[in-house]
């Protein structure tokens, strides 16, 4: 008897499949003009209105035009109508060419209505997703750089986006791991395309930044598209050299600074991307390094460390080490002194702030030249270093384990 029960099952899904083949069931129409795509870091959530062909009583219907990469447990079907009510769903993979299955949604419909039904159609799918990246080129004189930017769209879900409403959310959302099964197809990657002058705008939503393109784009399958999102052409920025002994022993990296603000033409949330450093010089450009830039919200600073500045050194030496003594707990007391020399080989005079990191409970008893406290655990001394010549600093420092 069960074998006779599975038998028919096949049967079914057999007959199903031809259904769809040969268009026996009547399908969910996508409409050409309402098509919302939403795209996160590496998913995107699409909104549609389909029409839906309907009876009195319950029956089947399907839908087409759905990308591989649907996550079906994720299909959502909200009708304009109150009076239509989707009791079951599958998902079939309907294989049209010979290396490619198409998605087909199996719906079982209840309906009090007779005609077309509208409703919005929304689902997750993954192989859709953008990206930031930026170009700076610093002026010759140092203190001000161009930026643009530009974002990358990829779609490798096995389905063309046509006149979409396109909306990028930039921020860390959290999402739980899928199962294998929620994956049902596989894409290829795709080639790449050049479109000019879109125009994004900004705003938050909920704990993210969204940006929104004012005009319709079509993303094809297989595609890479890439959209300017803005330019700023002179951003007032400040270039800084920086020894930190807890990141290297004796090199000096260079770091340029800038604030996004509307006093230098920027002022929006910038998302997380990639930052090529040029600087142009008669006429001409030069590759000074790459970085990388995080979620900047408006008005906060922004430090970009393209590399490292040969012309300068540093050299540090623990010169002294004591235990001078215990606290009431037990815990001994050390006396440290330290010295870097720094080292100057431009022909140019420079200052140098130079980052100490200190352990523990502690107390600076002397150091030359004057230092800050940046934090419970950082100093900072700003060094004047002259041309062809070196500078010292030197401190001693109690501290304890505690």
């Amino acid at each position: 008897m069960k074998r006779v029960y599975l038998l028919t099952g096949v049967v079914v899904v057999l007959l199903v499949m031809l259904a769809v083949v040969w268009g026996k069931f009547t399908g969910a129409q996508p409409s050409s003009s309402d098509l919302n795509l939403t795209i996160y870091s590496d998913l995107a959530l699409i909104e549609e209105l389909r029409t839906l062909s309907l009876s009195v009583g319950e029956s089947v219907r399907t839908l087409e035009d759905l990308p591989i990469t649907i996550v079906p447990s994720s299909v959502l079907f909200r009708p304009l109508q109150a009076k239509v009510k989707i009791l079951e769903q599958e998902l079939l993979p309907i294989q049209r060419q010979q290396y490619r299955q198409e998605p087909v949604l199996l719906w079982k419909v209840q309906s009090e209505l007779e005609g077309e039904v509208q409703g919005v159609l929304s689902y997750l799918a993954r192989g859709l997703g953008w990206s930031a990246y930026y170009t700076a080129i610093l002026n010759e004189s140092e203190d001000k750089l161009a930026l643009s930017s530009w974002v990358r769209l990829t779609n490798q879900s096995g389905r063309e986006y046509r006149n979409a409403k396109l909306t990028l959310v930039a921020g860390e959302l959290r999402g739980v791991t899928q199962p294998a099964t929620e994956m049902l197809f596989k894409a290829d990657i795709g080639t790449g395309i050049f479109k000019e002058e879109p125009i994004f705008v900004s705003q938050p939503t909920f704990e993210y930044h969204e940006y929104k393109l004012t005009r319709p784009v079509t993303l094809k399958d297989e595609q890479t598209l890439q959209l300017s999102f803005f330019e700023a052409d002179a951003v007032k920025v400040s270039k800084h050299y920086v020894y930190e002994a807890a990141d290297s022993a004796d090199r000096v990296r260079v770091e340029i600074r800038f604030t996004n603000d509307k006093a230098n033409g920027l002022g929006v949330a910038l998302p997380a991307g990639l930052v090529r450093l040029y600087k142009e010089t008669d006429g001409t450009l030069q590759l000074l390094g790459e970085d990388t830039l995080g979620h900047t919200p408006k008005n906060e600073s922004v430090t970009l460390v393209p590399g490292i500045a040969f012309d300068l050194k540093a050299e540090r030496a623990l010169k002294d080490h004591q235990v001078v003594g215990r606290d009431d707990d037990g815990y001994e007391i050390y006396r440290d002194t330290y010295e870097i020399t720094l080292r100057n080989q431009k022909e140019s005079d420079v200052v140098i702030e130079v980052k100490e990191k200190l352990p523990g409970v502690w107390r600076i008893v002397s150091a030359k030249p004057s230092y800050e406290k940046l934090d419970a655990n950082t100093i900072l001394f700003e060094v004047f270093v002259p041309a062809n010549g070196t500078a010292t600093v030197k401190y001693t420092v109690e501290w304890k384990n505690r």
